[in-house]
């Protein structure tokens, strides 16, 4: 099957080598320049990053730095160091030539850096026209667990669809699935993204970073991007310093009270002259979920995985080649006594190639997914009740122009090829194959304090249903085209506060198992029953925000209406199948709007004490029966503080924040859907870094549901048996770094 679909697609998989050779190479210039904080000290360890090309350097004792080979363009640089403000620099490499003097402010809050998710060319937060919030690498080793979105679920305007602690699925005001794109290093990740059950997999250790978009995102990642984006950046390919060699790596431990979860991983990375390559492997195992009213039985899980990159950054570009194994097994908590559970397979092989020119930037990525995934009722079962194989084959060009007076942007197209296959005698979805075709053309302006920003795609789908006997489906073709579109301002009123607006219109065309599920879904205790009438929804989402950022600062407020024509929500119709027990889901469609507000704030008090708040509501209603969406997500909001010091004894960077959430009482639901009550959280953590010998050792202790409170999340999948979410649980965390060649 694998020859055979690489074997079809030959010009696809073949177009990033054909573009490799038929471009030219683009003048190498230098950057160069010091950095320095506000008493006019050199800051020696600055980091200087150009997230576009992949490069970056780090300052000499005299806060010195110098990166060369840079090609013609407009890139944006970022410059930071911990404890400081970044500063975002605008350069034109063909044009600047004079040494840089940068001045970094002290801070000790967590400050948003360059994006490199919202828009074709990297920017800053202030610049942006949509709301985008992040979490850096530093908090999310700190908030992650099993899962890595677990790292964004106190994020404003961001929720979890989990089931235990094994599967999280992000939700973005109120939307998930298959109207929320997860990218991993440029890479859409699609293994069976339909499942509500069915979480990015994506190991915790291989993440530098990760950015949500909030708001319809097609123009850039198409159809399906209703609700935005959560974009996964990985570690980034290695480099050397003046051609020499070096290896180094890090080692990760990490134990879990509640589940008697054990995670270790070991990764090593090194550069020889201008090649770099990178391996990571980790292992993840757990036990029952303890909640306050005891185990709940066949709840455990284990992951595996390994993963590496090769790749060379030379004066013409770069290109690197990246893979990535990832291997599940989740039980199925269910009545007392079962025994199901669910293995699952996915390989990602990943190539992405660089290469500016004198007049533009070309950009390939071309990834090929394989995701195998089986489901067994019972741990004594030979032959899986569910068998799904899915393959996915994707290229993305992208043509991003130097500017001409003041625009510049981006112009490509995205190729996406889908079999999916389902091998089991029971059939909850039937077999079939997608292709996805677009163009799309995106560009910047810039006017002095105004940023303003335009986009347009068009997309063809075609969907080919096989013949399915076991659910009486004859073989049926769906074809669907559609147009995306954006249009995004930004000013800054002051140096440091800018007010944005953004208009999106997105699209995205109903699923297989939206049209043809029949029959039980395990994962998320439901019957399912699809219609094959459904047709693409189409959403229209205006949000304006205010952001403002200083070193003592950083606060956003944004609102959001979300128009979604013929929105596709399963009904829960009151009835229950005799055989499974479940309650019966009927897939339907009806207009329906859905709208909130946002907002969040840090402040410094002290140069040792920082508060932060936020919280989160919105709405959805379905506009047909004036009655609530199902499975919205409680307001929320969060209210926390945080002691750090620079150096406190033996302790470097010690810190210990409090952190309480409160989410309200959901209760405005769908008919025949359950409420859910109040609940509050306290969560406490500390970390420092301590030096043992030469070797900086990074030491985390937290506690999650310090008080053991018994609550149900209003989007746990485990809310229909009933069962109460996990209770306390204590983490310990520790990252020890290594280098074997400097």
């Amino acid at each position: 099957m694998f020859y055979r679909f690489i074997h079809n697609r030959r010009p696809y998989i073949l177009l990033p080598i054909i573009i490799f050779f038929a471009v030219g190479s683009a003048l190498a210039q230098t950057l160069s320049g010091h950095v320095y904080d506000e008493h006019h000290n050199p800051i020696p360890g600055a980091q200087i990053y150009i997230p576009t090309l992949g490069r970056g350097a780090v300052t000499n004792t005299k806060g010195h730095f110098e990166i060369d080979n840079l090609p013609n363009g407009v890139y944006a640089v970022q410059f930071s160091f911990v404890g400081y403000l970044s500063q975002v620099k605008n350069i034109n490499t063909a044009e600047t030539q004079d040494s840089m003097r940068i001045v970094l402010r002290q801070s000790t809050l967590n400050l948003p850096g360059l994006t490199v998710t919202g828009t074709p060319q990297a920017t800053d937060a202030l610049s942006s026209s949509q709301s985008i919030v992040s979490v850096d690498q530093k908090q999310f080793q700190r908030n992650s667990g099993a899962t890595a979105m677990s790292a964004i679920r106190n994020l404003p305007g961001v929720s979890l669809v989990t089931t235990g602690s094994g599967i999280a699925k992000p939700v973005i005001h109120g939307l998930s699935s298959q109207r929320i794109v997860v990218m991993v290093n440029g890479v859409r990740q699609e293994a069976q993204n339909w499942g509500p059950d069915h979480g990015p997999e994506i190991s915790t250790f291989n993440v530098n970073r990760i950015e949500v978009v909030k708001g319809p995102s097609s123009v850039l990642y198409g159809a399906g991007a209703l609700g935005g984006v959560v974009n996964v950046i990985g570690p980034g390919l290695p480099t050397s310093d003046n051609g020499t060699h070096k290896l180094g790596g890090n080692l990760y431990l990490q134990g879990f009270s509640n589940n008697n979860q054990g995670a270790g991983a070991i990764s090593l990375h090194g550069a020889s002259g201008s090649f770099g390559y990178r391996a990571q492997f980790s292992h993840r195992a757990a036990g029952d979920i303890s909640t306050p009213d005891g185990k709940l039985s066949n709840s455990g899980l284990r992951k595996t995985n390994g993963s590496f990159m090769i790749g060379t950054t030379q004066s013409w570009g770069s290109v690197s080649l990246d893979y990535n194994h990832l291997y599940q097994h989740l039980q199925i908590h269910d009545a007392p006594g079962s025994t199901g559970f669910q293995p699952l397979k996915n390989d990602l092989l990943h190539v992405h190639a660089n290469i500016p020119t004198k007049d533009f930037r070309l950009e390939v990525q071309a990834g090929y997914q394989m995701n195998d995934r089986r489901e067994f009722d019972a741990a004594t079962d030979n032959q899986p009740s569910l068998h799904l194989k899915l393959n996915t084959g994707t290229v993305d060009v992208q043509m991003h122009h130097n500017p001409i007076g003041p625009l510049y942007g981006t112009m490509g197209f995205s190729t996406m090829i889908q079999t999916n296959r389902s091998l089991a005698a029971n059939k909850l979805i039937p077999g079939y194959n997608l292709q996805n075709f677009a163009g799309f053309l995106y560009e910047q302006a810039k006017f002095g304090p105004l940023n303003l920003s335009a986009g347009g795609r068009f997309d063809t789908r075609n969907l080919d249903v096989s013949d399915t006997p076991a659910m009486n489906i004859r073989a049926v073709n769906r074809k669907y085209s559609a147009f995306s579109g954006s249009v995004g301002a930004a000013v800054h009123l002051t140096a440091d506060l800018s007010l944005s607006a953004n208009l999106g219109h997105a699209w995205r065309a109903p699923t297989a198992f939206e049209m043809f599920a029949n029959g039980v879904h395990e994962g998320t205790y439901q019957y399912d029953i699809g219609s094959p009438d459904l047709v693409p929804e189409t959403a229209t989402n205006i949000q304006g925000s205010l952001k403002w950022i200083t070193s003592k600062v950083v606060a956003e407020v944004s609102a959001y209406n979300n128009g979604i024509n013929k929105y596709i929500y399963g009904d829960p119709t009151g009835k229950f199948d005799p055989k499974s027990g479940y309650q019966i889901y009927d897939l339907k469609q009806a207009n329906a709007r859905i709208r909130g507000i946002d907002a969040s704030l840090q402040a410094e008090v002290t140069d040792w004490l920082s508060l932060n708040g936020g919280y989160s509501m919105l709405r959805g209603d379905n506009l047909k029966l004036h009655v609530p969406l199902p499975y919205m997500p409680a307001n929320h909001g969060d209210i926390g503080l945080r002691i750090q010091k620079r150096e406190l004894g033996i302790f470097h960077d010690p810190y210990l924040s409090i952190q309480t959430s409160f989410y309200a009482k959901q209760d405005r639901v769908a008919p025949n859907e359950p409420d859910s009550k109040a609940y509050t959280l306290a969560n406490v953590s500390l970390g420092s870094q301590l030096n043992v010998g030469k070797t900086p050792v990074q030491c985390d202790i937290i506690v999650d549901n310090l008080f053991n409170k018994a609550y149900i999340d209003h989007l746990s999948r485990y809310r229909d048996l009933p069962a109460l979410n996990p209770g306390r649980n204590i983490v310990l965390k520790v990252q020890i770094p290594f280098t074997l060649v400097r």
